[in-house]
């Protein structure tokens, strides 16, 4: 066979054993509240710069300053960590966060978001526990 033949046909031959090789899923590791060390988790208030740009040498055609915070509270009489997020630009705040975490494993006890784009304005609320959300 002329080498310019045998090269695909090798590569034909590859990719349909490749094809009907049965493909094996990674084992799942679950994630215990132990594995996050949640101990260590320390109330902390956050700033930084945001911006983007096109290709090289375009420069900055967006900047967004992104603040944070996080914090211990008492949610509907349990313990909960509490992580508030502002995205602001130069035409006012354009997206907040607040989600509420439980103290003791971290799981997302409720969640509400808005963000602000073209003048409208998109809010989303969720509490996985009762299997509620509202967009």
């Amino acid at each position: 066979m002329r080498p310019t033949v045998a090269r695909p046909i090798l590569y034909l031959a590859l990719a349909l054993s490749a094809a009907l090789s049965p493909a094996t899923a990674a084992e799942p590791y679950r994630v215990t509240p132990s594995d996050l060390h949640l101990e260590q988790l320390r109330p902390a208030r956050l700033s930084y710069l945001v911006y983007m740009h096109g290709g090289p040498g375009t420069g900055v055609r967006r900047a967004v300053l992104s603040s944070f915070e996080v914090a211990q509270e008492t949610v509907d009489g349990r313990p909960a960590w509490v992580i508030t997020h502002h995205w602001v630009d130069a035409d006012g705040t354009m997206h907040t966060a607040r989600t509420v975490h439980a103290a003791s494993d971290a799981a997302t006890l409720s969640q509400k978001s808005t963000w602000v784009r073209s003048g409208k304005r998109m809010s989303s609320s969720v509490v996985p526990a009762e299997g509620r959300g509202i967009a």
